[in-house]
């Protein structure tokens, strides 16, 4: 009995020297990488940034963290409604982030706008969201605490950021284009008959498919971009909602979108709301059937003289001039000089197909 208590005596004395040991060298490691000094946020090179931790909050903790344990230092920004630190060590970078903690979402809503699973986590009803941003029509956009926010365009297939100016191209090969999945039983399928049909004069190049593709080919992405560059005006008929990529990737290069107006249904309310309160430089259609006699009357406008992206006069009485969006797209298209400056040339009325994208 006396050898087992010595033996258990023993192996308690060796668990707390072991534990002791590891105290004193986890103190000794974080005395010698524990930063002493503020300073900005600096890699050591280019090609090897510190990594960063982030230390963000806005109870006592965070405070006793950042200040007491770290010995970290903050200054305060904007009159006071946060405050901010960063502290330097050999291999690291920490950053300290302290403030109301206001919560505010971007949402990629449902394309029926099929989105109260969300309202629980507004703050109205007891959740922690404070400002929401939603993307489509939603009805209960309220611009009080729930806003709309724009597609933008489809960078997960490599949309691309456009780095020149339109102004380089001042001539494009079509007056229209369509690029995209034609679905069975759905508005495409009438305009693909109207931009098919042989009495249709205008030169339109079609890049239609029947199946749609999640990622594009490095050909098929190129050529769809080369589309929008060499048409002054892109056809936008409705997907799932009225609202699509084509829209936005139109204009990011200089072409003018024609969309058809026309409501989504499910939880949405009117189709495009957004846009149209900003008077976004767009022709509307409800019935492609119509769309023959509009671009006779837009041919006949882009080939009377120059057109710029910031003209003042309008395309079709009755709908606003570019002029108030000029600045909008330069902002949306990231270029200093937002020029299209566009003289429609006939071609002789032929009717441009291209091959179908992959």
């Amino acid at each position: 009995m006396l050898r087992i208590i010595n033996a258990s005596r023993i192996f308690k004395l060796s668990f707390i020297f072991a534990g002791v040991i590891f105290f004193l060298v986890t103190v000794y490691i974080l005395q010698a990488h524990t930063p002493r000094n503020i300073l900005p946020f600096e890699p050591r090179n280019a090609l090897r940034p510190k990594p960063a931790v982030y230390i963000v909050g806005k109870a006592a903790i965070a405070d006793y963290l950042w200040l007491h344990i770290l010995k970290g230092k903050t200054a305060e920004e904007n009159n006071g409604f946060y405050r901010t630190g960063v502290l330097e060590a050999d291999e690291l970078s920490l950053k300290f982030l302290s403030g109301p903690g206001k919560l505010g979402v971007i949402l990629l809503g449902d394309e029926r706008c099929e989105n109260d699973w969300i309202l629980p986590y507004m703050r109205r009803y007891g959740g922690s969201i404070d400002v929401l941003f939603v993307v489509y029509d939603w009805k209960r956009i309220d611009d009080n605490d729930i806003f709309q926010w724009p597609l933008g365009v489809a960078t997960y297939r490599g949309f691309p950021h456009p780095a020149v100016e339109y102004e380089q191209y001042p001539v494009r090969k079509y007056l229209c284009n369509f690029a995209g999945t034609v679905y069975y039983n759905s508005s495409r399928v009438q305009l693909m008959n109207v931009i098919t049909d042989l009495n249709f004069s205008h030169s339109c190049a079609n890049l239609a498919r029947n199946k749609w593709f999640a990622n594009e080919t490095p050909s098929s992405l190129s050529r769809y971009v080369d589309l929008l560059k060499d048409s002054y005006f892109t056809l936008c008929p409705a997907g799932k909602n009225t609202e699509c990529y084509r829209i936005y990737e139109a204009l990011s290069l200089g072409s003018v979108p024609i969309v058809e107006d026309t409501p989504t249904g499910g939880d949405c309310q009117s189709s495009l709301g957004l846009l149209k309160s900003y008077n976004a430089p767009f022709m509307f259609v409800n019935n492609w059937n119509t769309l023959d006699s509009l671009l006779k009357k837009l041919a006949k406008k882009v080939s009377s003289k120059d057109f710029s992206a910031c003209d003042t006069s309008p395309l079709i009485p009755g709908i606003p001039g570019n002029n108030v969006w000029c600045d909008r797209i330069v902002l949306l298209c990231g270029s200093s000089k937002m020029i299209m400056r566009i003289g429609f040339v006939p071609d002789g009325g032929a009717n441009q197909h291209l091959p179908n994208v992959e």
